[in-house]
C-alpha cells in the first residue's frame, strides 16, 4: 500500500508539473513612440517582439502610445519601425511578472527618403539620445546599469567601462581622458544639478560612494566625453545627461527590492483612469542601516547609512502643453568613533571622534509646449537644488567626556532656469537655441579649537 501511494503521488506531481510548465507566464509592455527632434507622437509606428512565433506586436495610436500584451517573461528584444525613420532596437529588456514594462522610445528621421527595403537591424550603442552630440557621446539604457559587473546599478560605475574613462581611488569618480573628476557635469531632465551621490567628499566633488538616483526610475540617458553641444556650457571633462521615465498611467503597481546596497520601495500609476497623467516614486534605505538597527555591524565603529528618494509626476494637458514635476533627495551619515581604551592612545588624534552628515536635494518643474505645428516646441525648466554638509569633531578625555574641537558647516542653494526653443527644418537640419540662468548662493562656517589658548574660535563665516 505504501508503494502504491508513493507511485500515485509521483504520477500526480508529474502531471501538476507538466500543467505548470505548459502555462506560460506573460506580461504587458507599453509606452510611447515619438520623434527624437520634435517629441511629437509617431502615429502608426509599429513595434514587434523579436523571435516571436506567431508574431507579437502592435502600432502606436494618435497619441503615440502602444501596448503589447502576452509578452513572455524573461529577457526580450523589440524592434520599432516607422516609414521615413530609422529602425530602433530595444535589446535585452527584463520582462517580469511583477510589473508592466513602460518604455519611452524616440526615433530619428532618415536623411534620405527611399523605397521600403528589409534590413537587419543592429543596435548602435554609440548614438546618443541628444542629436546635437555628434562625437564622443553614447547612450546607455537602464538594462546596462544592471548588467555591468560591479556596477551596483550605478550609472557612474557603468561609465567606467566605456572607452577613455577610468575610475579613481575605488570611488565612482569619473576620469575622462585624464581630466579632473570635478569637471564632470550632471544634468537631470535637461537642467544642471549638483553632485547626486551619497558620501560626496569635499565641496565641488562630482562623485561619491553610492548614487542617489535609482536605476528603477531612469529612462535611456546620455554620457559624453567631449565635443559637448552648447547646452552643456559648464562641462569641461564629461557629461551625464539623465532622464526619468514616466510612470505607468494605466495601472497602479508597487514593488519591493532587497539588495546589497539597500531596501527599495517603489510605486507608480495613473491619477485618473483614461488619462495620461502619472506618478513614479522610489524610496531606498541602506542595508547597512537596517543591519545596524538589528545589532549587526558591518561598517566598523560607525556604520555608514543613507536614504534617498526619486520621483516624477507627469501632467500632460491638451491645451497648455506637458508639465512634469521631478526631484531627487538624499541623506547620508558617517563618521568615526575613538577607541574606548585609553591605554591604546598613542597621540591626541587617537582620542578624536566625529560624524559627517550630508544632505542633497533637487526639485524641478518642466514644461514643453508645441508652437502651432509639429516641428517647433519650447521647453522651459525651473529647478531648485540644495546640498549641505555638517562635519563635527570631538576629543575625549580620559573619562570619555566629549569636547567639541571643530565644526564645519557648508550649504549651497542654487536656482536655475533653462529655456530651449527647438525647430526642425527637415531630416538633416535642426535649430536649437535658448538660455540658462543660474543664481548661486552659499553659506559656510568653521570654528575650531586653538590648542595654544584652549579656546574655540571662529575661523570662517561667509555668505
Amino acid at each position: 500500500m505504501k508503494k502504491l501511494i508513493c507511485i500515485f503521488s509521483l504520477i500526480f506531481s508529474l502531471l501538476i508539473a507538466g500543467q505548470l510548465h505548459a502555462q506560460t507566464i506573460t506580461q504587458t509592455v507599453k509606452g510611447t513612440i515619438v520623434d527624437a527632434d520634435t517629441k511629437e507622437p509617431l502615429v502608426g509606428a509599429s513595434i514587434l517582439l523579436m523571435d516571436s512565433n506567431p508574431p507579437i506586436g502592435n502600432v502606436a495610436d494618435e497619441s503615440g502610445n502602444f501596448k503589447i500584451t502576452g509578452v513572455p517573461i524573461g529577457r526580450q528584444s523589440l524592434k520599432v519601425s516607422f516609414l521615413g525613420y530609422e529602425d530602433f532596437m530595444v535589446s535585452n529588456i527584463i520582462v517580469s511578472s511583477a510589473k508592466e514594462v513602460v518604455l519611452n522610445l524616440e526615433l530619428k528621421e532618415s536623411l534620405n527618403a527611399l523605397n521600403e527595403v528589409t534590413l537587419v537591424a543592429q543596435q548602435e550603442k554609440d548614438r546618443p539620445m541628444n542629436d546635437m552630440a555628434t562625437v564622443s557621446a553614447r547612450t546607455f539604457s537602464v538594462e546596462e546599469t544592471s548588467r555591468y559587473a560591479a556596477s551596483f546599478a550605478d550609472p557612474a560605475r557603468v561609465a567606467q567601462s566605456f572607452a577613455g574613462v577610468a575610475s579613481a581611488e575605488g570611488n565612482n569618480d569619473i576620469v575622462v581622458r585624464g581630466n579632473s573628476p570635478t569637471g564632470l557635469l550632471w544634468r537631470l531632465e535637461g537642467i544642471e544639478i549638483p553632485n547626486p551621490n551619497h558620501f560626496g567628499g569635499a565641496e565641488g566633488s562630482t562623485s561619491g560612494a553610492i548614487s542617489i538616483i535609482s536605476n528603477t526610475v531612469l529612462a535611456n540617458s546620455d554620457f559624453m566625453t567631449g565635443a559637448f553641444p552648447a547646452e552643456y556650457g559648464n562641462a569641461s571633462s564629461g557629461v551625464f545627461d539623465l532622464r526619468f521615465r514616466n510612470g505607468n498611467a494605466e495601472k497602479r503597481e508597487y514593488s519591493v527590492q532587497l539588495g546589497a546596497l539597500g531596501i527599495q520601495l517603489a510605486a507608480e500609476g495613473g491619477f485618473k483612469k483614461g488619462k495620461e497623467s502619472s506618478y513614479l516614486v522610489n524610496y531606498r534605505y541602506s542595508t547597512t542601516g537596517v543591519l545596524d538597527a538589528i545589532g549587526i555591524n558591518l561598517g566598523g565603529n560607525v556604520t555608514p547609512t543613507f536614504q534617498d528618494i526619486n520621483f516624477k509626476i507627469n501632467l500632460p494637458t491638451n491645451r497648455y502643453g506637458k508639465f512634469a514635476l521631478f526631484g531627487i533627495g538624499g541623506i547620508s551619515y558617517g563618521g568615526e568613533k575613538a577607541i574606548r581604551d585609553t591605554t591604546e592612545w598613542k597621540s591626541r588624534w587617537d582620542s578624536y571622534e566625529g560624524d559627517d552628515k550630508q544632505h542633497r536635494g533637487v526639485v524641478g518643474l518642466s514644461h514643453r509646449y508645441n508652437l502651432g505645428n509639429q516641428k517647433t516646441y519650447l521647453k522651459t525648466i525651473l529647478a531648485l537644488s540644495y546640498e549641505g554638509r555638517l562635519d563635527r569633531t570631538d576629543t575625549l578625555s580620559k573619562q570619555y567626556t566629549a569636547t567639541e574641537i571643530q565644526r564645519i558647516r557648508n550649504g549651497y542653494t542654487n536656482v536655475r532656469l533653462a529655456s530651449t526653443l527647438n525647430h526642425k527644418f527637415n531630416s538633416r537640419h535642426v535649430l536649437r537655441t535658448g538660455f540658462i540662468f543660474s543664481h548661486l548662493a552659499y553659506n559656510t562656517f568653521r570654528k575650531e579649537m586653538d590648542f595654544e589658548t584652549s579656546q574655540i574660535r571662529t575661523t570662517l563665516e561667509e555668505n
